[in-house]
């Protein structure tokens, strides 16, 4: 749970049909404005870290060189090998 003393506050300025729209939303789902805003702000905030690993992880596969994994086939070997054992 976050305290008081973890939060920052800011001030948003919006449409009167967006605040209308995001004031209903907030009803039928029994939560404050403030509860809607951080949940889609989480989600945001999780979308862009998914999408920059996404853009990170297609550069490497651009480079066949970065994205051989022949290195690890001997220690995945070894590992397997005494998982049986």
């Amino acid at each position: 749970m976050i305290s008081k003393n973890d939060t920052q506050s800011f001030t948003v300025r919006l449409p009167v049909e967006l605040y209308e729209a995001s004031t209903a939303i907030a009803q039928e789902r029994r939560v404050s404005m403030n509860a809607l805003i951080q949940e889609r702000l989480v989600s945001l905030v999780r979308e862009e870290g998914q999408k920059q690993l996404y853009d990170a992880f297609s550069l490497i596969a651009e480079d066949e060189e970065e994205m051989s994994v022949a290195f690890a086939e001997e220690a995945q070997a070894e590992v397997l090998s005494r998982d049986e054992h």
